[in-house]
């Protein structure tokens, strides 16, 4: 059990780690995504530098099955879901976040989340995407931050309360992984005066 644990670890930390939007944006637009937009390995830069939907959804979509199947793998190795799917979740988005391929750069870990809510169960990842839609949208609408760490944190919270009224059992897995994207948004940028726009 222990050496099962440690190879889940270890597979969905590779796994998480390839470095999806740099090989898209370096394939679609010849740039090196650390030097262009806002040089954060992620979906959201990629469609800033390119300003397509379609690379955007590709780069998404790829990230979501890195960290499923990091999920599947692990769930094949140490036959319990519930574990299966925190390590996976943990060490997959730690990858994404801090990737062994590119110096320990990487993106804020959101679509690596959501591909361990959907091995989790799909409508987690529904609730999920509907969090970031709607906190986004009402941020565009209302104006209640100018800060993508503040708002990370009001997405973790909304999260977390819908996973608390649908998925109790899985409320850990939320926590965790959202607090893994809001220390990755923590520690970007200058964290006083973040702190500071509450």
């Amino acid at each position: 059990m222990t050496y099962g644990i440690f190879l889940s670890c270890i597979i969905s930390y590779i796994l998480g780690s390839y470095p999806t939007a740099y090989f898209i944006i370096r394939m679609f637009e010849r740039k090196n995504i650390f030097e262009s937009g806002d040089k954060n390995m992620g979906g959201t830069n990629g469609l800033i530098i390119s300003k397509s939907y379609k690379i955007f959804f590709l780069i998404g979509l790829v990230d979501i099955l890195k960290s499923f199947f990091a999920a599947v793998t692990s769930y094949y190795i140490i036959k319990d879901f519930w574990l299966a799917a925190l390590l996976s979740g943990i060490f997959s988005t730690l990858g994404h976040n801090y990737s062994v391929f590119k110096n320990f750069k990487g993106g804020k870990g959101a679509s690596t989340n959501a591909g361990t809510f959907f091995f989790i169960n799909p409508s987690m990842m529904v609730l999920f995407l509907l969090s970031i839609m709607v906190l986004s949208l009402s941020n565009k609408k209302l104006n209640f931050t100018n800060n993508e760490f503040v708002e990370s944190i009001y997405r973790m919270i909304l999260f977390l309360t819908l996973t608390s009224l649908f998925f109790p059992d899985f409320f850990i897995h939320a926590l965790v992984l959202q607090s893994l994207s809001v220390l990755k948004y923590a520690t970007e940028g200058q964290f006083s005066k973040k702190i500071l726009e509450f």
